[in-house]
C-alpha cells in the first residue's frame, strides 16, 4: 500500500518547499521593487469597484455578524465546547456504526461485467459449453428487454473445469446502466447453474479493493469437522442476502486408497513393496537408453491407457512377494475409491478452507461482518471445539493497514506537538491547537456522505494529511492572540482580536484550497475514482472545520487561560504578604 502512495507526499512535499522558497525570498524581492501607481488606470476601475465592495462586505460580515456571534459563544463558551464535542462524537458514531461502509479501497468499476464459473475436476467441455450458453442466452434476453442497454463485445473462454463469460458494455449505455447494476441483473435472468461449484459476477476493474467483498478462513485439525464448518458457514451467509457464496468444498479428483491386507503382511509385504509393484506398470520402468548424436533417448515401458484406466486390470496385476511368489494386488490389498481435495491451503501448518461471499454494499458487509462475530461465530467455535475463525482477504489487509495507520497517526502528533511546544514556549497551548484535528475528522466524514461515498483507507490518508493542514488555521489565531497579550491585552480582548483580524486570511486559505480540490472531487473518470476520497477528506475536512474552530478555539482559549489566572490567584497575595512581613521590622528592632 506504501508503494502505491509513496508519489503524494513526494510531491506534496516538493511542492510545500517550492512555495514556501517563492514566499520567504521571491515574493518579498518583487514587492520591494514595485511601485504604488498614483491612480487607477481606467480599464481596472470595475475590477477596483468590484474589491472595494468585497472588501467592504467582508468588513461588514466580520464586525457586525461574526465579532457578536463570537462574543455570545464566548459569554457560554461552556455549552459552545460540549456542542462542537456533541457534533465531533456523533459524527464519529456514524462512521464507526458502519453506515457509511468501510473497505481497503474504493472499489472501482469497469466497463465489463465478467461471469466466473468453476466446475468440478475432470467435467467433460460439454457442461462447460452448456453453462456459457445459458449464460450468454441471459445476457442476449437483458439486452433485449431493455432498449437502453447494449454491449459491444461478448467473450468466452472455455476449460474443462472453468468459464468465462465477458460482456463489454457500449460506452453509451454507461450513463444508465452502471456495470454493478448489469451484474446484478444479469444474475438474476442466469438462475441456477447446474453443476458449479462456484459462480462470481464481477464488475470491479481489479486491482487493489477488488475480489470477494467477504472472505473467512475456517482452521481444525479434522478434515471432516472442517468441512462440515465450512458447509454451514456458507448456508447461514446464505440468509444474510449476499451473493456468489463460495465455501471452499470442491469435489476433488477421485482417488484409490490401498492399505495392506492381513493376507499381504502374513506373506511379508510392505507398503514399499505395493508402490513399487505399481510403479512401473502405471508410472512407467526405463527399458533403454541410446544416444543419437548428441542426444540422449530414453525408452519406457508401461501398460496401455486402457489398462490403466481399467479397475480390473489394477485387481488383477501382480505382486511378487519376498518368497518369489506373484499374487494378484487385490489379495494383499484393501482398495477403497474416495475423493481427494481439489486444493489444500495451510497456514503455519494448520490446513484452512476460505468461504467467500460477495456484496454490491460496503455497508453491508460490515453490518454482516459484525452479527457473524456477536453470534454465528461463537456458536460455529461451541459447536466443533478447536474451530478457529479468522478474517482474509480484503479484511485482513484493512486490518494490517489500520494498524499501520494508527501507528504512523501517534507519531505524528507527537511530532507535531514538539514542533509548537517550542515556539510557544509552553506545554498547554499546543494541546489547543491539535485538538483542530478531530473536527478536521467531522468535515472528512460529512464530506463522505455528502458525495455518496464509504470511507477507506484512501481516505483515512487523507484524514492524516488533513491533520497537518488544518492546524494552521488553529495556530495562526493563538499565535497572534499571544502576542496581543505581550502587548497588554486581556486574553479576551486577544483572542476576539485575533479571530476578527485574522478571519479573512484564514477563510481565503480554506476556500482556495477547497476550490482547488474541487476538480477531482467532482471528477467522474475511473481513474480519478481512487484518489477522490483522499481530496474529500482534505477539502471538506478543511471546509467543516475552519467554521468551527473559529468559535471553539477562542472558547477554548480563553478557558485555558482563565484557569490558570485561577491557580496562579492564590499564590499572588501570600506572596504580597510575604513581601509586606519582611518591609515591617520586628519588635526588638523597635526596642533599641
Amino acid at each position: 500500500m506504501g508503494l502505491i502512495f509513496a508519489t503524494v507526499p513526494v510531491v506534496v512535499v516538493t511542492v510545500f518547499l517550492i512555495s514556501w522558497l517563492e514566499a520567504l525570498v521571491i515574493l518579498p524581492a518583487h514587492l520591494a521593487h514595485s511601485r504604488k501607481p498614483r491612480q487607477t488606470p481606467a480599464w481596472q476601475r470595475p475590477l477596483e469597484a468590484l474589491r472595494q465592495r468585497l472588501q467592504g462586505g467582508l468588513h461588514h460580515f466580520t464586525y457586525r455578524q461574526f465579532e457578536p456571534f463570537l462574543q455570545r459563544a464566548l459569554n457560554q463558551r461552556l455549552l459552545s465546547i460540549s456542542l462542537g464535542i456533541a457534533i465531533l462524537l456523533i459524527a464519529l458514531s456514524w462512521a464507526m456504526s458502519g453506515r457509511l461502509g468501510f473497505s481497503l479501497m474504493p472499489r472501482v468499476e469497469s466497463d465489463e461485467v465478467e461471469a466466473s464459473v468453476t466446475l468440478p475436476i475432470g467435467s467433460p467441455i460439454s457442461v462447460s459449453r452448456e453453462l456459457s450458453q445459458q449464460l450468454l442466452d441471459a445476457s442476449e434476453q437483458l439486452s433485449q428487454r431493455e432498449e437502453s442497454l447494449s454491449f459491444s463485445s461478448t467473450h468466452t473462454r472455455l476449460d474443462g473445469e472453468s468459464l468465462e463469460v465477458e460482456l463489454e458494455i457500449a460506452p453509451e449505455s454507461l450513463d444508465i446502466w452502471p456495470p454493478s447494476r448489469v451484474a446484478r441483473e444479469w444474475r438474476a435472468l442466469t438462475g441456477d447453474l447446474l453443476g458449479a461449484q462456484s459462480v462470481r459476477f464481477a464488475s470491479d476493474a481489479g486491482g487493489p479493493g477488488s475480489g470477494a467483498a467477504l472472505s473467512l478462513r475456517l482452521s481444525h485439525p479434522d478434515t471432516q469437522i472442517l468441512e462440515a464448518a465450512a458447509d454451514r458457514l456458507a448456508e447461514t451467509l446464505g440468509g444474510y442476502g449476499l451473493t456468489d457464496i463460495d465455501s471452499g468444498l470442491g469435489d476433488g479428483k477421485p482417488q484409490l486408497e490401498m492399505r495392506l491386507s492381513a493376507e499381504g503382511r502374513a506373506l511379508g509385504l510392505t507398503g514399499n513393496n505395493l508402490a513399487q509393484a505399481l510403479r512401473g506398470p502405471l508410472q512407467g520402468a526405463t527399458a533403454l537408453e541410446q544416444y543419437v548424436g548428441h542426444s540422449e533417448i530414453s525408452v519406457e515401458v508401461r501398460l496401455p491407457t486402457d489398462n490403466r484406466d481399467s479397475l480390473n486390470e489394477l485387481y488383477r496385476m501382480p505382486v511378487r512377494t519376498p518368497d518369489g511368489l506373484s499374487v494378484p494386488l487385490s489379495r494383499v490389498a484393501d482398495i477403497t475409491i474416495s475423493q481427494a481435495s481439489s486444493s489444500l491451503e495451510r497456514i503455519n501448518g494448520r490446513r484452512i478452507i476460505t468461504v467467500t461471499a460477495d456484496s454490491e454494499s460496503d455497508m453491508a458487509i460490515n453490518q454482516v461482518l459484525a452479527t457473524l462475530q456477536e453470534e454465528v461465530f461463537p456458536n460455529l467455535e461451541a459447536t466443533w471445539p478447536g474451530l478457529e475463525v479468522s478474517m482474509g482477504g480484503r479484511q485482513q489487509d484493512t486490518a494490517d493497514n489500520l494498524a499501520t495507520l494508527k501507528t504512523s497517526m501517534w507519531l505524528m502528533i507527537a511530532a507535531l506537538y514538539a514542533l509548537l511546544a517550542i515556539p510557544f514556549r509552553s506545554y498547554l497551548q499546543p494541546l489547543l491547537v491539535l485538538a483542530a484535528i478531530p473536527f478536521g475528522i467531522v468535515g472528512a466524514v460529512a464530506g463522505h456522505m455528502i458525495m455518496g461515498f464509504g470511507l477507506s483507507i484512501i481516505s483515512l490518508l487523507g484524514m492524516l494529511a488533513l491533520s497537518g493542514v488544518v492546524i494552521n488555521d488553529a495556530l495562526v489565531l493563538i499565535d497572534y492572540a499571544n502576542r496581543k497579550r505581550r502587548e497588554g491585552m486581556a486574553p479576551r480582548e486577544a483572542i476576539v482580536a485575533a479571530a476578527t483580524r485574522r478571519l479573512r486570511p484564514i477563510m481565503m486559505t480554506t476556500l482556495t484550497t477547497f476550490l482547488g480540490l474541487a476538480p477531482m472531487i467532482l471528477e467522474t473518470s475511473r481513474q480519478a475514482r481512487f484518489m477522490i476520497p483522499m481530496a474529500i477528506s482534505l477539502g471538506f475536512g478543511m471546509l467543516f472545520a475552519t467554521v468551527i474552530l473559529l468559535i471553539l478555539v477562542p472558547c477554548l482559549y480563553l478557558g485555558m487561560e482563565n484557569v490558570r489566572e485561577r491557580l496562579s490567584a492564590p499564590r499572588q497575595p501570600a506572596l504580597a504578604n510575604n513581601k509586606q512581613g519582611d518591609n515591617q521590622p520586628s519588635q526588638e528592632e523597635g526596642g533599641h
